[in-house]
């Protein structure tokens, strides 16, 4: 993705967006990292709306409102379309947008099921928001302005940093050998609701966000 470079009212909005996006991913990652999984998923979900909405504004590419404006799979779709494709993992967009129902549980219905894995979902999330935002350059009389990620990097801000693959040092390799917080959720078909948490150690770290969760009689 190229550098996007802007100064104006357009950049002053999209640095706005940053800052929200910014915010809610940092959030994100301190829910995730205390086993809140499904309700780090839910801000890593408006957190790469954000993003991938300032991407959209910078490249004067409307968005749609509304429910469907929460849709990062939809917001996606917009930029690919315009040819801006940035490799972003689908099937974890995806597995995102199922979270966000997660809001609501009295919303869902029969059939839904879902399967959230903290270490999975922490390094694909760090390396979302990377591939996003590695293309942003907002510069202020003609100075580059740090934006919140880059001033907490370098203030080595543990909040950003803790287990982090891509902006920090961490080893993907002992992070997903490590133990990890499991969330999993499926509506019977007479709308009951089966959850199940627990710690596994050592998960696979295969870029999969579409396995099918608890099945009742499934020994």
């Amino acid at each position: 993705m190229p550098v996007i470079s802007q100064t104006g009212q357009t950049a002053q909005d999209a640095a706005q967006w940053l800052r929200w996006a910014d915010q809610d991913y940092l959030a994100a990652r301190n829910l995730l990292l205390h086993e809140l999984v499904a309700q780090g998923c839910g801000l890593a979900t408006t957190a790469i709306e954000k993003y991938l909405k300032t991407v959209l504004l910078m490249k004067s590419i409307g968005f749609p409102r509304g429910n469907r404006g929460h849709n990062v799979v939809l917001l996606y779709e917009k930029l690919v379309s315009a040819g801006i494709g940035l490799g972003l993992n689908l099937e974890f967009l995806a597995l995102l947008v199922k979270a966000y129902g997660l809001r609501y549980p009295d919303d869902l219905k029969p059939g839904f099921n879902i399967v959230l894995e903290q270490t999975k979902i922490i390094a694909e999330l760090d390396t979302t928001v990377h591939t996003i935002r590695k293309g942003f350059q907002f510069q202020q009389q003609n100075v580059n302005r740090p934006t919140t990620l880059e001033a907490l990097a370098g203030a080595k801000n543990d909040q950003l940093l803790d287990r982090n693959c891509v902006f920090g040092t961490a080893s993907r390799r002992d992070l997903f050998a490590g133990p990890t917080h499991v969330y999993e959720l499926r509506i019977l078909p007479n709308g009951a609701t089966l959850e199940a948490t627990y710690e596994a150690q050592g998960i696979a770290d295969d870029g999969r966000f579409d396995t099918e969760a608890l099945r009742p009689g499934q020994c």
